[in-house]
Parts: C-alpha cells; structure tokens; sequence
C-alpha cells in the first residue's frame, strides 16, 4: 500500500461527482466487509449486562478497565449518564462509550479488520454518532481512523458537545440530530482494512455509535 496520492483524491472527486457537478451512483457494500455495523448482533443479551464491554465483531480498547464502558442498548434503555432514552439510529440496537469518574482523560475505542480484501478502488466509510461531556476539557474527541496494514489511509473528527449538565435536564440525546464521520480513502490494490471508531473525554462523558455504512464510490 502506498499512501494516497493528489491523483488518488482527484479520482475520488471525479468519481463521487462523476465529473458533469451531480453525484454519482454508490454502491453499498457493507454487508460484504463489515461484521455487526449496526451492533444487532447479540444485542439483546449484550443490553441486559449494561457493561459487558464485549461487542460480537468488534475489539473493544480502553486506556484504563475500570473507567471506560461499552455496551449495547435499545430504545427502551436509559442508556446515558444523562438518564434518557436514545432511538437507535438503524434497526434495533446502538453502542455506547461511557467515560466514568476520575479526572483527566480517557478513551475508548472499538475496532474491527474486513471480513475479506477490498477490491482496488474508493470508498467512504462513515457512522453516526453523539457524543457529550460534563467538561470543557481540551483533548476530548471523537474520530473515525482507517488503516491498511500499518499505512493510516484516511481520518475524520467530529465534535463532541461540551458543558452538557450531566442530569435530567439535558436533552442532547433526545433533541439532537445525529452527526456522521466520514472517512474517503483510496485502495491502489487488493487490501483488507482496519477501522477505528474513538472517544476521549474527561469523566462523566458518554458517546453512541451506529449505523456504520462503507460504500464503494
């Protein structure tokens, strides 16, 4: 793999645009390279534990055990530190990150390889998110990272909603839109990938995934 190239991009441009200014088809092959994008597998037994930090197709990493949290949960669930139930984004199930007390920043992310080698191409891999915190706090994030092998092929950041009152009277959760990383990137040949959603924050900061989507442009 080699690193995208200034040609690679303007293949991209051309290809999403189709070079007449309209978009042009994709097509969605998610289902082909991606295990549980949605986290519908195992979701109910996952939401009955709350923390059972195992998420069937991903690989969950946590800088610190006993303070960073993942699970899965329904639109039945007061999901959130902020006490609210959350409507999943696609089908039944979303994922949670929780950043528990302790102060200073944490993080967690969870990762997953391609079932098999992607075809030579472009692609934009994206997932719908939110994510708040208690705390103003440089360092808190939110990204999506893809690799192929040890070559980083393409990055996105998001925001994530800081100063939110951590108690019933926020409604971030229920009020908000969701927002969606996007990562474009460029295969020169045959490769598998290995993606990464993170989320760092001071504690008391949760963030919900789902909806993972890689289309081939």
């Amino acid at each position: 793999m080699k690193r995208t190239s200034f040609l690679a991009i303007a293949m991209l441009l051309l290809a999403v645009f189709g070079g007449g200014g309209s978009i042009s088809a994709q097509t969605d092959v998610t289902g082909t390279y991606l295990t549980n994008p949605s986290f519908e597998d195992n979701g109910a037994n996952v939401a009955e534990s709350g923390e059972a930090n195992t998420i069937s197709g991903w690989t969950l990493g946590r800088s610190k055990a006993d303070k960073v949290v993942a699970s899965v949960w329904d639109n039945t669930t007061n999901a959130t530190g902020y006490g609210k139930t959350v409507t999943p984004a696609d089908e039944t199930y979303y994922s949670q990150i929780r950043i528990r007390w302790e102060d200073g920043i944490n993080s967690g992310t969870l990762s997953q390889t391609s079932k098999s080698n992607l075809p030579a191409g472009l692609y934009q891999l994206s997932v719908k998110y939110k994510a708040a915190s208690s705390n103003n706090t440089n360092g808190t994030e939110v990204s999506l990272a893809v690799k192929s092998g040890d070559i980083n092929i393409g990055t996105a950041s998001g925001t994530v909603k800081l100063s939110e009152p951590r108690n019933e009277t926020s409604t971030y959760f229920i009020d908000t839109e969701r927002s969606v990383l996007t990562v474009s990137f460029y295969l020169q040949a045959e490769a598998s990938i290995n993606f990464s959603i993170k989320f760092a924050a001071n504690q008391n900061s949760d963030a919900i995934f789902d909806d993972c989507r890689l289309m081939s442009v």
